[in-house]
């Protein structure tokens, strides 16, 4: 799970696994609004904290490489990314996602740190 909060004087983003983060948050880092960032991926699901690993990458920086219990018992595989929050917190806010991709092993994606130029001119 990643996980954007406002903050001062910037916002983070915050990886956590279990519902909503309940079994740890295991990276945090200041996150730049208003530029592209690319975040990638490589879990290898396990109900057994000393099997499970979770691998993060942060504009091309490996931030995360942490053995961890990333399946509970009886639940499906899934991950979700997005904005999560306390449904009585009021807040409005928008996020965009763009070039997902799924694969089944790290060849098939391309881990690199986005364009500078391109996200702070797309970003306007």
């Amino acid at each position: 799970m990643g996980r954007a909060e406002k903050g001062w004087p910037g916002t983070l983003i915050k990886y956590g696994t279990g519902n909503l983060g309940r079994k740890g948050v295991h990276w945090e880092a200041d996150f730049t609004i208003g530029r592209w960032h690319q975040l990638a991926m490589h879990i290898h699901w396990s109900e057994d904290p000393a099997k499970g690993n979770a691998r993060l990458w942060w504009d091309g920086v490996l931030v995360l490489d942490k053995k961890v219990q990333t399946k509970g018992p009886q639940t499906v595989y899934f991950s979700q990314p997005g904005i999560h929050r306390d449904p009585h917190t009021k807040s409005v806010d928008t996020i965009y996602f763009d070039d997902f991709l799924c694969a089944t092993t790290l060849e098939e994606i391309q881990i690199e740190k986005p364009n500078t130029a391109r996200s702070e001119r797309t970003a306007r």
